[in-house]
């Protein structure tokens, strides 16, 4: 399907000064001593962003619950790897330069997308967006104030949570900022009509006040999955993250995929560091690798050919609707040229793929437990291009 022109947020181009802004000449204009004052103090907050970001990977790194001896780990940082990626990667054998770091992937793949990447972070802007562009996605009720479910486009009424629960049976609330799984309810009328918000018994009151200090919480249809992911696990959405990356024409390409299963430890999300399952997915076919565990409280991965839940078959397990999935996500990247790199999450319906959403900077240690990245000729020439490696 063609992407409405109205629906591309594209990366501005340079001004030649003759525009509304003033541009390059009216910047040359100003004194020799402002300009260098301001190209100093703009250096000096990049490399602070920079810092910033790679914070967040010592932070990551203090709170990692994956044990590796002391003595391998300056080895580690020096080459910019957290301690957990040495089990994920099994570094002790594979070469490091194959892998995309930690380091590199905190702070350089951040500076990707730019300050465009809140087009993915704010969920309220990605509905827009996707909307314009006729990306398919789950029905958005609205946002939850005071108990109400107020609409965020025409056509929706302003409708009661509670009267809008019993009408859907199940609902999703998220906050508009954030991502991870973090702070996602997923609130269902059981039999008898109990409420349950993550199947814990509740009332509809309760639901709004865990809510209350979410900021905007956004208010969604729950997605009812194929059947074929249902018996894989049908206490959550499992999802399928594709990372799209664009080629030396801008053209979108999908560089990697996995399909995201939930467990009884991650229900009702299907969050990996969570403790759901993670497998690869071959993007000829669609078909399923063996799936891993994230190694929380230890340093061994847990391979699995069957789910350890259900018991439901994976590896060899072929997803269905698998070309309308790589469309769907070529679709959505189409739609916004000014991102070159996302990780979009996708649920499959019974009535199709649908775009739950995109990750600015996803996360890379999904795709390379199964393989690493930068083996791709393709997918390393992106990253050298974008300057990240």
């Amino acid at each position: 399907m063609p992407v409405p022109t109205d629906a591309v947020i594209a990366r501005p181009v340079q001004s030649d000064g003759t525009g509304s802004g003033g541009g390059w000449k009216a910047f040359r204009r100003l004194p020799a001593w402002y300009r260098g004052a301001r190209w100093a103090i703009r250096r000096v907050a990049w490399r602070m962003r920079g810092l910033e970001y790679a914070l967040l990977a010592v932070e990551r790194e203090l709170s990692s619950t994956v044990r590796v001896a002391w003595w391998r780990k300056p080895g580690l940082w020096r080459d910019g790897f957290l301690s957990e990626s040495y089990v994920l990667y099994d570094l002790a054998r594979n070469p490091r330069a194959h892998y995309l770091s930690d380091l590199d992937r905190s702070v350089s793949v951040r500076r990707i997308n730019r300050d465009y990447g809140v087009v993915l972070d704010d969920k309220l802007v990605f509905e827009n967006v996707m909307g314009h562009g006729g990306i398919p996605r789950p029905v958005l009720f609205g946002c939850l104030k005071d108990g109400l479910v107020v609409p965020v486009r025409s056509g929706l009424p302003t409708m009661a949570l509670q009267e809008l629960l019993h009408s859907q049976r199940a609902l999703v609330l998220k906050p508009a900022r954030g991502g991870g799984g973090r702070d996602v309810s997923v609130v269902r009328v059981a039999e008898g009509g109990t409420v349950l918000m993550n199947g814990r018994p509740t009332d509809t009151a309760e639901v709004v006040q865990s809510a209350a200090g979410l900021g905007i919480v956004l208010v969604y249809e729950a997605v009812r999955q194929h059947r074929a992911l249902d018996a894989l696990f049908p206490n959550a959405v499992n999802t399928v993250r594709v990372l799209t990356m664009t080629d030396d024409n801008g053209e979108p390409f999908v560089a990697r995929a996995v399909l995201r299963i939930g467990t009884k430890a991650s229900q009702p999300t299907d969050n990996w560091i969570r403790g759901g399952l993670c497998a690869a997915v071959d993007l000829r076919d669609g078909e399923l690798g063996r799936a891993v565990q994230f190694p929380a409280n230890d340093d061994e991965l847990r391979w699995h050919d069957a789910h350890p839940d259900t018991g439901a078959a994976i590896s060899g397990t072929r997803l269905p609707d698998w070309d309308a999935v790589l469309e769907t996500a070529l679709q959505a990247a189409r739609a916004i040229p000014s991102t070159p790199y996302v990780g979009w999450d996708l649920a499959l319906s019974a009535d199709g793929p649908l775009v739950i959403e995109g990750n600015s900077y996803s996360g890379v240690n999904l795709f390379q437990v199964h393989e690493p990245l930068l083996n791709d000729r393709k997918i390393r020439r992106f990253f050298e291009r974008q300057g990240v490696i």
